[in-house]
């Protein structure tokens, strides 16, 4: 997707095919239909923007992609004997390129669409659940807190407003296991400090199950 952001003349970026070409790709996975639900979006048309989210609720594979990304520039950072301890910075800078803006227009379309279709917030609800529960990454389990949010909060009956205070419980207690890494693990705000272990079991398990990995390991 960034690649073709920043060089759309290639032919693979030409129209709508790159979101194709992705789609067959990796058919199983819901990311490469999020980033046609946006495209489709962005030109307003809504309706194959909806089947495009329906279309990835129904696939099997919940990846951003952004740990396999890691994994290549951590792997081929080490080839090339760039220095050891600054490697897990210079992997993540690279990495986070392009990453964060498919999700940011997810989370203001689903609101925004839900407001007036009851098959929109639904599909919306259903999609921000997934990401919450089987993202790999932590910014994709906070978007799918964020969608289930503000989507709920938009005139609540009053099972939605159990829902909502739900969600916002659950995110309560994400954002607590996160913000006490910090405190009890001294290198955790400096990605170069951060030991190969850590990397290896986000990469395998997810980044929440190794932060609360490597919490425990310090208890």
């Amino acid at each position: 997707m960034f690649y073709c952001q920043t060089a759309g003349a290639s032919d693979f970026c030409a129209g709508a095919s790159y979101i194709e070409q992705l789609k067959n790709a990796d058919p199983d996975n819901i990311d490469p239909y999020l980033y046609a639900l946006v495209q489709l979006a962005d030109i307003n048309n809504y309706q194959g923007a909806y089947s495009a989210l329906i279309e990835g609720l129904e696939t099997d594979i919940t990846n951003d992609y952004y740990l396999d990304k890691l994994k290549l520039s951590r792997h081929k950072l080490k080839e090339i004997g760039y220095p050891a301890e600054p490697i897990n910075t210079a992997a993540e800078s690279v990495t986070t390129i392009g990453f964060f803006t498919m999700y940011y227009r997810v989370l203001a379309i689903c609101p925004e669409q839900s407001l007036t279709s009851t098959d929109w917030k639904s599909a919306c609800l259903g999609l921000g659940k997934r990401l919450e529960e089987s993202g790999k990454t932590a910014l994709t389990n906070m978007i799918g807190f964020g969608l289930q949010r503000d989507v709920l909060k938009n005139n609540p009956t009053e099972q939605e407003a159990l829902e909502l205070n739900a969600v916002l419980e659950r995110r309560a207690a994400y954002v607590l296991v996160r913000d006490t890494l910090p405190l009890k693990v001294d290198w955790w705000m400096n990605p170069a400090a951060r030991p190969g272990s850590y990397y290896d079991a986000a990469i395998e398990l997810g980044e929440m199950p190794a932060m609360k990995q490597l919490l425990e390991s310090y208890e």
